[in-house]
């Protein structure tokens, strides 16, 4: 059985913090970790299945292929890389309620030369 590892870009894990800090100021902490915890829960299931979530259309014609999970009104955009283990690389969380081009171009930016780290438990 491959090893399967689940790594946050850091442009996904700011946006990430920036999820939590919005929603401290308008509705509290208890608010923000609750939606960012189902965020993060969502994750968890692709070390056990990476293919699970539907492909992304919007960002097909990009040279990887971009994965989505829905959790609430986000959108986790990410993408499986085969190394010497296989891992997913959690690489954007976007707002449905935005215009879709706005993730074409936060993604764009993203993937200069992404660092990453393991799977954030919490904030």
């Amino acid at each position: 059985m491959v090893e399967i590892t689940v790594e946050w870009v850091d442009f996904a894990k700011a946006k990430l913090r920036e999820i939590a800090d919005y929603y401290i100021a308008v509705a509290g902490e208890r608010t923000a970790r609750t939606i960012t915890g189902k965020i993060v829960a969502k994750t968890r299931r692709l070390a056990r299945n990476p293919l699970s979530g539907q492909r992304e259309l919007a960002l097909e014609d990009q040279p990887h292929i971009y994965r989505r999970l829905v959790a609430g009104n986000y959108k986790i955009i990410y993408r499986v890389v085969i190394k010497t283990t296989e891992i997913v690389e959690i690489d954007d969380i976007f707002d449905c309620r935005q215009d879709p081009t706005a993730m074409f171009d936060a993604l764009h930016e993203s993937t200069a030369e992404p660092a990453t780290t393991k799977q954030p438990t919490t904030l």
